[in-house]
């Protein structure tokens, strides 16, 4: 059998672009320090959210370890507004690690050294195919490379070269500290910001709960089910298709394969709407985040559950919600058989009523009438 370096390689000519490297700083320590398979699983985890928050957006062309060199056609200013969201990601992912870990290895309790950086140069390369391997090839690639080792005196930053400098807007460009490095292959020099406040700011105003009298809707449902068994189902797949009326839901893990920030991908026909568990406490409460796929129209959803003898009640608050029509949802249960929403069912806007009856349905379910709303 041949091996990979009989394979002939492939040369594909000169491409140009933006050349990427996220890096983990700390990693070499906290592997030293730590559980060897605790800690590869975290690292796992913690690259695979880099390559979903840039997926459609950079091409992964290697993964070196506890880095990963990106390659992307983006315009300059794209490129520099996906890794600050990739840093948000990251430091979202590696907090709720932080919260739903509960082994006490040196691993899981010392999460929270890891940090990111960004290595941003644009210039021309070749991609170059030995076996099943890519390599890229070219001095701009070695450029990038070289900046991994630098003396920028940070531990999370965006570094960049001149020739991504020249390429951003001005306003851009002054966020940015003058900075020079000297390498074999001469003076790089290019200019540094950074960037721990990105995710300072983005977590400040995160959202985690929303209550009834701040809510734009409000609904309350009853199920013919337990708490634990509503709270269960109302995270499977096949079950979030019939209640967001989605034609298919595509679902990631959480944290630390946990409820708290696992993603669901909602298709609806040509659209596409992203939604993230912000906030989890099993049986009793539940927080999503829903934005559609161009960024408008997001809004937040609170569930709790109050137990009402075999049967719960599903109170939701949401708010920035785009409408006020909700409908009956069910699930089969784990004996098989049909559960469904039943009882009292009302939607009100800032804790007023619709004044009229509302119907609700789902697929195949039993049409319920709720009861005509009060006068508000």
């Amino acid at each position: 059998m041949a091996s990979q370096t009989d394979r002939p390689a492939v040369f594909s000519g000169l491409q140009e672009g933006a050349l990427v490297l996220a890096d983990i700083s700390g990693y070499s320590k906290f592997v030293a320090q730590t559980e060897v398979d605790h800690s590869w699983s975290i690292l796992h985890e913690l690259l695979d959210t880099m390559v979903r928050s840039v997926q459609g957006r950079m091409d992964v062309s290697q993964v070196e370890g506890d880095a990963i060199l990106f390659i992307s056609g983006l315009s300059t200013p794209d490129v520099i507004a996906a890794l600050e969201r990739t840093f948000i990601d990251f430091h979202r992912r590696l907090r709720d690690m932080q919260t739903v870990t509960t082994c006490p290895c040196n691993a899981c309790a010392n999460i929270g050294i890891l940090k990111l950086k960004f290595i941003v140069h644009h210039g021309k390369f070749s991609r170059q195919r030995l076996g099943n391997v890519e390599q890229l090839h070219g001095t701009d690639v070695i450029v990038a490379h070289r900046l991994l080792k630098n003396t920028v005196p940070s531990k999370e930053y965006l570094l960049v070269t001149d020739a991504v400098l020249e390429r951003l807007p001005a306003d851009t460009r002054r966020r940015f500290h003058p900075h020079t490095e000297e390498f074999d292959l001469g003076a790089i020099s290019g200019g540094y910001e950074e960037i721990a406040y990105v995710w300072q700011e983005a977590e400040a105003v995160e959202r985690k709960r929303v209550l009834p009298d701040e809510a734009l809707v409000n609904s309350e449902i009853t199920v013919d089910a337990p708490p634990d068994l509503a709270y269960r189902r109302m995270l499977q797949p096949k079950v979030m298709e019939r209640y967001l009326f989605s034609d298919s839901v595509e679902a990631q893990p959480g944290a630390r394969g946990e409820d708290l920030g696992s993603e669901f991908h909602c298709h609806h026909g040509g659209s596409l709407v992203n939604m993230r568990v912000v906030s989890a406490d099993p049986g009793r409460e539940l927080t999503d985040h829903r934005r559609p796929a161009d960024g408008h129209a997001h809004h937040h959803s609170l569930c709790r559950f109050r137990r009402r003898r075999d049967a719960c009640t599903a109170i939701v608050p949401l708010g920035r919600a785009g409408g006020s029509r909700r409908r009956a949802v069910g699930a089969p249960d784990d004996g098989g058989h049909r559960g469904s929403w039943r009882g009292r069912h009302q939607i009100g806007l800032r804790g007023r009523s619709l004044g009229h009856p509302s119907e609700f349905a789902c697929g195949g379910w039993p049409r319920l009438r709720a009861p005509a709303a009060s006068p508000g």
